[in-house]
């Protein structure tokens, strides 16, 4: 019996480490792509700032590789030991499918309180430490100023240079926002950039201006010199750390800190404020979120037992669709968090509870059957 439990958990191992190792390279990439890399192309990051930021993304990341890598796993390896008729000689010298998986069960349970630790830890310290490496990096490369060739943005304003020499400037365009539209234009021939704390000073010689009034453009004409004030203070300032990126002792201070300030108002003047429901919500994201190898591994072996086929394109489709239902929970249960009425915290448990009642009845009847 224990020769055969070691097999099989052996097998679930070697395939949850390449399972895993695949899902956490995509994961990666999608992150990386989306933030890193164009940090890197716009010269705004170095080669190391990204290796770190990548370093950082990996508890962030893991914590979705390793359900999806567990249901993956358990799906192929049981898939393949039916279909190499391997189930059917342990069921024939009478080893049920309960007492055969029962390593793989506890082994997602290790699992889970590894992604506890992860999810209600490290992840968030990672994250929030990967945001601000990447506001460093924006930081450090702003404060040197505009680029050459490079559009670079300062507050409401988009400067881009198409040429300099130090502090001297060829080629300036200045575009001013104002509520996400453009409201001034400013183009010079050339220019002279000045720095002091917190602040730049862009002066531009033979600058033509537009400015835009009502639903129109009107030029304002040639200036022999304009100097612009350009702050970096939004830059600079180091913002407090977000919700979705605190710790679970962290949210826990939150709460309570929320729940003295929101007790010592009055109740007309706290109406709209009594609730504590967003952090109420991440708390219980942290904690049901852990589960979710647990309910992958008890949904796979009995899907992995009753299907007999070999091929793996099949069992991949089967572990993203179970994975699309389970985490869109999740994803409602997020969007709903400032809606208590929506009870928000049982959406979070719901795909706990779905997919760890089907599974223990699948495998259940699995198990009957093995026994038949």
């Amino acid at each position: 019996m224990r020769t055969l439990q070691l097999y099989l958990l052996r097998q679930i191992l070697a395939s949850l480490v390449l399972t895993v190792a695949v899902f956490t390279f995509v994961l990666l990439l999608a992150n990386v792509v989306k933030e890193v890399i164009g940090l890197l192309m716009s010269g705004q990051a170095t080669v190391l700032v990204v290796v770190q930021a990548i370093g950082l993304l990996i508890p962030f990341v893991l914590v979705f590789a390793l359900p999806l890598g567990m249901l993956t796993a358990t799906l192929l390896v049981f898939r393949r030991l039916g279909a190499d008729n391997e189930l059917t000689a342990v069921r024939a010298s009478g080893v049920s499918l309960l007492v055969w998986s029962t390593p793989v069960i506890a082994l997602s349970f290790v699992l889970s309180l590894l992604c506890a630790w992860i999810n209600m830890d490290l992840a968030p310290r990672c994250r929030a430490a990967y945001k601000t490496l990447l506001s460093q990096a924006a930081l450090q490369t702003a404060s040197l100023g505009p680029a050459e060739g490079r559009f670079t943005r300062v507050g409401n304003h988009i400067i881009y240079v198409g040429k300099r020499h130090g502090a001297l400037l060829q080629d300036v365009m200045l575009f001013e926002n104002k509520d996400g539209q453009k409201i001034r234009d400013v183009r010079a021939a050339r220019g002279e950039l000045l720095q002091e704390t917190n602040l730049f000073r862009l002066k531009l010689f033979d600058a033509q201006v537009l400015e835009r009034t009502s639903e129109r453009w009107e030029t304002r004409g040639y200036m022999a010199e304009i100097e612009l004030p350009l702050s970096l203070e939004r830059l600079s300032r180091s913002s407090s750390v977000s919700v979705k990126h605190m710790g679970f002792a962290q949210l826990l201070e939150e709460r309570r800190i929320w729940r003295q300030q929101l007790g010592a108002l009055p109740h007309s003047a706290s109406s709209g404020f009594r609730s504590t429901t967003p952090i109420d919500v991440q708390i219980h994201r942290q904690i049901s979120f852990s589960f979710a190898c647990v309910a992958f591994t008890l949904v796979g072996i009995p899907l992995g037992v009753r299907s007999h086929r070999k091929e793996t394109n099949l069992g991949v489709a089967i572990a993203l669709g179970l994975l699309l239902v389970y985490y869109s929970f999740f994803i409602l249960g997020m969007a709903l968090d400032t809606r208590p009425e929506f009870l928000p915290h049982f959406i979070l448990w719901l795909p706990n509870f779905l997919f760890q009642g089907a599974g223990i009845c699948l495998l259940w009847r699995s198990n009957r059957g093995s026994g038949e």
